[in-house]
């Protein structure tokens, strides 16, 4: 299967899974008003800047993350770059270890 058929079944996959959320979980309000949901596992499709950024928040909020590029090696670099970035602001005293 190429790179490209596989992003299209996923993003298939996910629109699915986008619509079966939509409908099962209510998002609770917190005391700031903002919409919360936690999601254990997330997928993201596409390593570049918007979704290496989107990938490094739900982690760090707590998901486990999944990230897919049908560029070779592309996910991967991503990963290096958000760890790259932990340990900058852990350096910095931005962000605890």
């Amino acid at each position: 299967m190429s790179a490209k058929s596989a992003l299209r079944k996923f993003t298939f996959f996910l629109e699915i899974c986008a619509e079966f959320l939509h409908k099962t979980y209510r998002p609770s309000h917190s005391h700031n008003h903002a919409m919360t949901i936690q999601f254990p596992v997330v997928g993201v499709v596409g390593a570049g800047a918007m979704g290496r950024g989107i990938a490094q928040m739900m982690a760090q909020a707590g998901s486990q993350v999944r990230l897919l590029d049908a560029q070779p090696g592309m996910a991967q670099r991503a990963h290096d770059a958000i760890v790259e970035q932990w340990h900058r602001q852990v350096s910095k005293n931005r962000m605890d270890a």
